[in-house]
This record gives C-alpha cells, sequence and structure tokens, in this order.
C-alpha cells in the first residue's frame, strides 16, 4: 500500500508507468524491499509451514481467478462449475500455462490470436500497477486461456461451461493486445547478484 501511495504521489499508475529506466529500477528496489520486508515479517509471525502455504496460495490466485470467474458465469445456467469441474480445470490451466513464443503454438495463442510476449508482459504490469504488486501478478491477475487449456477442457466440461470459458478466453486475448506496451526494462543483474530478485 505504501508503495502504491508513492507511486500515486509521483503520478504514476496503470496508464502512467514510469518510462525512464532509473525511475523503473528504483520501483523494483523499493518493490523487493517490501517483500523481503513482509516474508520476513510473515515467517517470524505464523512460521515457515504456514508461510509455504500462502506462498502456494498466492502462486495459485491466477488460476483460482479464471475458475471463481467461469464458475460465477454459470452460477445460475442449467451446467453450473461444481468444485471438481473447477479443480480440474485449473489443472488444466495450470499444465497449459500461457509461454511467449515469436512463432504460433497452442500456449501463445488464444481463441487462435497469437499474443505477443510484450504485450502479455504489458498487461501483468498493467495489472500490477492497479493492484500495487510490481514484481507479482497482483491479486486481480487472471492466468491467460490458452488454446491448448481449452483443448484439454474439452475433455472436462459440459458444452455450455466450454462455450462461457471461451468467451472469456475471448475477452482476455482483447485486454491482452490492448495493454499499454511495457516501459523500457533496466539491468537487474546487479539486484539479481545481491539476491534482492530471484
Amino acid at each position: 500500500m505504501d508503495l502504491t501511495a508513492a507511486l500515486q504521489a509521483q503520478g504514476f499508475g496503470p496508464e502512467n508507468p514510469p518510462q525512464d529506466p532509473q525511475a523503473y529500477m528504483q520501483l523494483f528496489k523499493l518493490d523487493a524491499q517490501a517483500a523481503t520486508e513482509f516474508n520476513s515479517s510473515f515467517r517470524d509471525a505464523f512460521g515457515d509451514a504456514t508461510f509455504d502455504q500462502f506462498t502456494a496460495f498466492r502462486k495459485a490466485l491466477p488460476v483460482t481467478n479464471v475458475t471463481d470467474q467461469l464458475a460465477g458465469q454459470l452460477y445460475d445456467s442449467s451446467t453450473p462449475l461444481s468444485s471438481q469441474e473447477a479443480e480440474q480445470l485449473a489443472a488444466i490451466l495450470t499444465q497449459n500455462e500461457f509461454k511467449a513464443a515469436p512463432t504460433p503454438s497452442p500456449t501463445n495463442t488464444l481463441n487462435g490470436t497469437v499474443i505477443p510476449g510484450e504485450a502479455f508482459q504489458g498487461a501483468v504490469i498493467q495489472s500490477n500497477l492497479i493492484n500495487g504488486d510490481i514484481m507479482l501478478p497482483g491479486i486481480d491477475w487472471h492466468a491467460p486461456i490458452t488454446d491448448a487449456a481449452i483443448a484439454r477442457a474439452q475433455s472436462v466440461l459440459a458444452p455450455q461451461q466450454l462455450v462461457a470459458l471461451r468467451k472469456i478466453q475471448e475477452q482476455q486475448a482483447a485486454e491482452l493486445l490492448l495493454a499499454p506496451p511495457p516501459p523500457p526494462q533496466p539491468d537487474l543483474s546487479s539486484l539479481r547478484r545481491k539476491g534482492a530478485l530471484k
């Protein structure tokens, strides 16, 4: 929250990320410092096992957000999403995650549209700025539904469920292509050498 407030005070936001590589580097440093302090405090307060559970939960959020969105759209339908179907879909999305590549493949296309790596990165940064998290996907980030995931989901979801999933995928493709380009990337090698970034 402090980092978000600092960004807003400097006039930065989802539509106006810093373009200066040095200013961008400073944001990475601040975010890395905040993350380190939070992780240390969390471990001290709750222990390693709970911290590991929290980390796994946070890592799964983008996929969970997709299954929750689909469940909400199907709630009043004749084929609501069951918890078992949601778990199976989550596994499919995880196993068929988006991978940027120069040539079209089922893991970089959404609804037949190739999503460039730069568009994906720009969308992640925009989401993170909105949610106050520069380094990792924010709590509202939705994992892209790749064409590979759609192909696998056909064996799990009913036709009406698959139609709803495809509509979410179409919306994702449009949003990814409309995201602003990422700002120039700073040289983070010095931070990585010091262990501030992984």
